[in-house]
């Protein structure tokens, strides 16, 4: 039981890090950023303290306010300036195993060269 509040310790700490960096970045007051969600003080410092666990549904809210994606908080890649293959690629990527994945690496490399080194691939 304590490995498991460990753990949810530690990722408390990676929001707290990326909320804290992203206030920062903006200039922000703590008092600020508690305004803006409409809490406390002492409760905003418990979240960039990863005392307390944000709540997911200030998330979107934070994002507005720092000029973050959401993706940003929960730390992954902003798909947002991907096309909709890449898009597609990434969700699919994500499903697939670890062999799977090395395969899939391999055949993009050998497209790529193949795509470098023929001229009539890169017209």
């Amino acid at each position: 039981m304590p490995e498991k509040k460990r753990g949810l310790d530690q990722e408390a700490k990676r929001y707290a890090a990326r909320l804290e960096s992203a206030r920062l970045a903006m200039g922000l007051t703590q008092e600020q950023m508690a305004q803006g969600l409409g809490i406390t003080v002492s409760t905003y410092r418990s979240y960039e303290k990863g005392r307390s666990r944000i709540p997911l549904e200030f998330i979107p809210k934070l994002a507005e306010i720092t000029g973050r994606s959401i993706y940003y908080f929960h730390g992954v890649p902003d798909p947002r300036g991907l096309d909709g293959d890449e898009q597609t690629l990434i969700s699919l990527w994500r499903k697939l195993r670890p062999t799977a994945r090395r395969a899939v690496l391999d055949l993009a490399r050998t497209f790529a060269r193949e795509s470098q080194n023929t001229p009539e691939m890169q017209q």
